[in-house]
């Protein structure tokens, strides 16, 4: 009797045994399967990261681009509005002169002075008009624009 309790003693050794080293064996499979999980995930943050990185450098530009192109224009109109401003005190100079001129012309020139100064001044108001519709629709994009643009909450919960 005891050979066949050694033997089955020794069976239930074996078996514990081969048990262990199979669980060990899932064990450490399913480790390497969590491990390489891990990376992929890892792997995939990284290249989140690197479009974020990619798109944010891409947005800066247009940005910087778009400030630069600003800058440009507001020294083009600086420029024109002091073309302007010269023009404008060349025009009051002009008139200063045409006043003191009509109070010794003759009616005939007084006259023509006038139907001048009516067309010129007819024009100009064509042009402030232009000038306001423009504006208008100028006006009427920007705020579409804002209105359209969208935004970000500042709730960091949605």
């Amino acid at each position: 009797m005891l050979g066949i309790q050694t033997t089955l003693i020794a069976a239930a050794i074996a078996a514990a045994a081969t048990g262990a080293g199979v669980w060990r064996y899932q064990s450490n499979k399913y480790e390497a399967q969590i491990s390489a999980i891990r990376l992929e995930q890892m792997q995939d943050m990284l290249d989140a990261s690197d479009l974020a990185l990619k798109n944010f450098t891409e947005m800066q530009r247009i940005k910087d681009d778009a400030i630069l192109e600003a800058e440009r224009r507001a020294t083009l109109n600086a420029q024109a509005a002091a073309r302007a401003a010269a023009s404008a005190d060349r025009l009051r100079s002009d008139l200063s002169k045409a006043n003191a001129r009509i109070q010794s012309a003759t009616r005939a020139a007084v006259d023509q002075y006038a139907a001048t100064v009516s067309d010129v001044f007819g024009q100009c108001v064509a042009e402030y008009r232009d000038m306001a519709e423009k504006a208008t629709g100028h006006a009427s994009d920007v705020k579409l624009m804002l209105d359209a643009w969208p935004m970000v909450s500042p709730d960091k919960n949605n």
